[in-house]
């Protein structure tokens, strides 16, 4: 989780020398909102297809809220304030797989690999946790973030 917010301490203290850290990290903050428009667009794209669907009947499945994969922290995580940040617009239904954590807080709903599987609409890759990386996907609207799913399964939609 330091990784995250360390930089920053070293661009306050000497913010001349370090325009580099600066801009690096203002691309990787911004990242959680482009991927909560990415995802916006997927939704938007299948409703488009689908015009007798409203949005309030859309199931998205987050993979991952962790840090990173394969750990349990939370800390820092941009995919838990993406997650928090869709629930917030009250459109699909939203829920998440994460295989390390047992309860998250009231406002996540945690399900099971195969639940996410059998009931969402659209899967989102998150973090790439271990355990997500042999999931097919194929013909499914998906939004891989890390790059584990595309070299299997088309992104359609």
């Amino acid at each position: 989780h330091c990784i995250a917010v360390d930089p920053w301490f070293i661009a306050s203290s000497t913010p001349k020398e370090s325009p580099l850290i600066q801009t690096a990290r203002q691309v990787n903050d911004s990242k959680p909102d482009w991927v909560i428009k990415k995802i916006m667009e997927k939704i938007s794209n299948l409703l488009k297809l689908n015009p007798n669907k409203e949005i309030s009947e859309l199931t998205v499945a987050c993979f991952g809220l962790a840090f990173k994969a394969d750990i349990d922290d939370l800390r820092e995580s941009p995919a838990m304030y993406i997650v928090k940040k869709l629930i917030e617009l009250k459109g699909p239904k939203i829920i998440a797989v994460e295989p390390n954590i047992e309860k998250v807080s009231d406002d996540i709903e945690l399900v099971s690999t195969s639940f996410a599987l059998s009931s969402a609409d659209i899967f989102i890759l998150l973090v790439d946790h271990s355990e997500f990386k042999n999931i097919d996907l194929t013909g499914k609207i998906i939004l891989d973030t890390r790059g584990a799913w595309l070299t299997k399964t088309q992104n359609h939609a």
